[in-house]
Order: structure tokens, then C-alpha cells, then sequence
């Protein structure tokens, strides 16, 4: 059966400045965490996605970032 997952966060801290990180609220978490890594999961299988953007640092605009390579 296919299901929705509708509030995915992706992540990357070697591409984007996540401030949500620096507090280290979050150190039991990967350094990222990729649609590649969610679509590798066994329970993720049959899944559709919706992303959700994590809070980054709005000093460079994460939309050029991402679509430049």
C-alpha cells in the first residue's frame, strides 16, 4: 500500500548553516539526511514525500544554493 509522509525534513550541514543544530539540541543526528536517505529506509517504501525546509541561514538564499552545481 502506498502512503503519504507529509512532513519530511532534509537536511545538510555541510551545504547550509542550520542554526536549529548549533545549540546542540540535536547531536544524536546525522550530520544529513537526504530524500535518498529516506527513500532507502525499508519502512519507507511505497512512500510518497512531502519536504519540508528546516530553518537555515538566511545569509545566502538556500533556494540558489540548492539548485546551483
Amino acid at each position: 500500500m502506498q502512503r503519504v509522509d507529509t512532513h519530511l525534513h532534509l537536511w545538510n550541514t555541510e551545504q547550509f548553516d542550520n542554526p536549529w543544530r548549533q545549540n546542540g539540541s540535536f547531536s544524536g543526528l546525522p550530520d544529513a539526511y537526504r530524500l535518498e536517505d529516506a527513500v532507502a529506509e525499508p519502512q519507507k517504501a511505497d512512500t510518497y514525500f512531502v519536504v519540508v525546509q528546516a530553518e537555515v541561514n538566511h545569509a545566502e538564499d538556500p533556494v540558489e544554493k540548492t539548485t546551483r552545481h
